[in-house]
């Protein structure tokens, strides 16, 4: 296995655990990479000085590097300079320099500045003051000779300004490694097929060069590999191959790539466009496609007809089809697509109708139970079933991307035909 130096993230403040998800130990874990660290543990902690301090001993103890975020605030409940004082032994003394630019900051604002701002001029003796950009919220970088210790800013857009002003030190510190994380995503297969229809690649390769996992999620199935070959890219050029030849239509992408964004590369490449038609998923199919810049060039329409008279009046759905196959039914969502194409001019249409729960189910027709409509350019149009499981707001995500899904495999196919 690859040697690496250990690092820790202690992410402060009590909000972590009562109000907000902490983001932020996913994102330094790949930052700290290039450095040759691994982070090995993540904490939460609530703003309570003594179990900071505790915290923060057994970190500076046990690992080369220790990442505090948050608490760098103004008000009474920030508490990490004085819990790094406490615990590293450093007293804190004001900067005048870096009062003058938090100052500057205010006036510029054209804000009095108020007094307890005075305390985020508090450094560390022996740190470097680390710039935020992005905030008043300074960072810190505290060499402490076979160890180190950096505090950065909750805030995700202040963390990453303070990230960049924090670089140069961590460069020079820990030097940087020649190697690199990379995922590749799987769409449409449950974790348990991806992995086995990629045992065989990955029981290839040199466990002392390259590491591998597998990350679920609700439809998409993250293949992470950390790579130390010099260069890398051959090998990636190699895992991307074989995944395709594996996964054929399933093989997404790579880097974080989403079924939204590359259903939009083959539509803008095929200079063509789409329209949605949604009834259980209320709009989530138009909305997700939308969340991609330049959309506007192939996103023609979306209809969210969520009540049968909205089928009926709006879509034009035949009111004898709701009535004898019921608005969960392959023929409605047949009819539904045909409508969205047929009213938006659009070349192509994806609809779905189904039942999310967790009322409203029957035994033949049970809570997760989707129909699917495609209209194609040609004038054809499919149907497809699918039941999905889950509450009712992982259905809707499941239906979603189903049906974003099946039109990118539909272009795929008509591209490569």
């Amino acid at each position: 296995m690859a040697q690496y130096r250990d690092a820790e993230a202690l992410h402060i403040g009590t909000e972590l655990l009562t109000l907000r998800t902490n983001t932020h130990t996913t994102t330094l874990a790949q930052k700290l990479l290039p450095l040759g660290l691994r982070l090995r543990r993540a904490v939460l902690l609530a703003d309570r000085l003594r179990d900071i301090v505790d915290a923060l001993k057994e970190s500076l103890r046990n690992s080369h590097l220790v990442i505090m975020t948050g608490g760098l605030g103004p008000t009474f409940d920030d508490i990490s300079r004085e819990a790094a004082s406490a615990a590293t032994g450093r007293r804190l003394k004001e900067e005048p320099r870096l009062m003058h630019r938090i100052k500057a900051k205010f006036r510029l604002a054209k804000l009095a500045m108020p007094a307890i701002n005075r305390r985020q001029a508090l450094v560390l003796k022996g740190a470097h003051v680390l710039t935020n950009k992005a905030g008043t919220a300074p960072g810190q970088f505290l060499d402490l000779g076979d160890r180190a210790l950096l505090l950065l800013p909750g805030p995700p857009r202040e963390l990453e300004s303070v990230w960049k002003s924090a670089w140069p030190y961590l460069t020079k510190k820990f030097g940087l490694k020649s190697q690199i994380l990379k995922s590749f995503q799987i769409a449409g297969l449950p974790e348990s097929h991806v992995e086995e229809m990629a045992s065989r690649l990955l029981a290839t390769m040199p466990k002392n060069k390259i590491e591998s996992t597998i990350l679920a999620s609700s439809y998409v199935i993250d293949l992470i590999f950390r790579i130390m070959n010099k260069p890398p890219q051959p090998t990636i050029n190699r895992i991307r191959g074989e995944l395709k030849n594996i996964f054929e239509h399933h093989f997404l992408g790579e880097d974080g790539s989403t079924l939204e964004r590359e259903l939009g590369l083959l539509l803008s490449d095929a200079a063509e466009t789409v329209a949605v038609a949604e009834s259980c998923t209320g709009g989530q199919i138009a909305d997700r496609l939308t969340n991609e810049p330049g959309s506007s060039k192939y996103f023609f329409e979306g209809f969210v007809s969520y009540s049968n008279e909205s089928k009926i009046n709006r879509l034009g759905v035949a009111s004898e089809l709701v009535e004898r196959h019921g608005a969960v039914s392959q023929e409605v969502a047949q009819a539904m697509a045909q409508r969205a194409k047929d009213q938006s001019g659009a070349d192509w249409a994806i609809s779905v109708t189904g039942i999310c729960g967790p009322s409203g189910g029957s035994a033949q027709k049970p809570v997760g139970l989707s129909w699917f409509g495609l209209a194609r350019p040609n004038g054809t149009a499919a149907v497809q079933e699918k039941t999905f499981t889950g509450d009712r707001k992982l259905l809707k995500e499941k239906m979603s991307s189903f049906a974003l899904d099946w039109l990118r495999r539909e272009l795929l196919k008509k591209k490569f035909k």
